[in-house]
């Protein structure tokens, strides 16, 4: 399944294989930090990749928004 220098590099010690279940796993090896579960209320750990990633789409829906309301308010005037 793997090319022969795959296999090589994983012998010679240059190259990692990691099995994951899931992409909240392959975050938290790629980054080191806790991907973070959702409460039941829908909300993630501060600090979290998934509450970071939460945090920055809220900040990008509402600078959107202001964006979207500020021409609308100019073009009214």
């Amino acid at each position: 399944m793997l090319r022969r220098d795959v296999i090589d590099a994983v012998e010679q010690g240059r190259f990692n294989i990691y099995p994951v279940e899931s992409v909240d796993q392959c975050l938290e090896l790629l980054t080191g930090t806790a991907a973070g579960a959702p409460s039941s209320a829908g909300e993630f750990p501060e600090g979290s990749v998934n509450g970071r990633v939460r945090a920055r789409l809220i900040d990008m829906v509402q600078k959107r928004r202001a964006f979207m309301d500020s021409g609308k308010q100019e073009g009214a005037s």
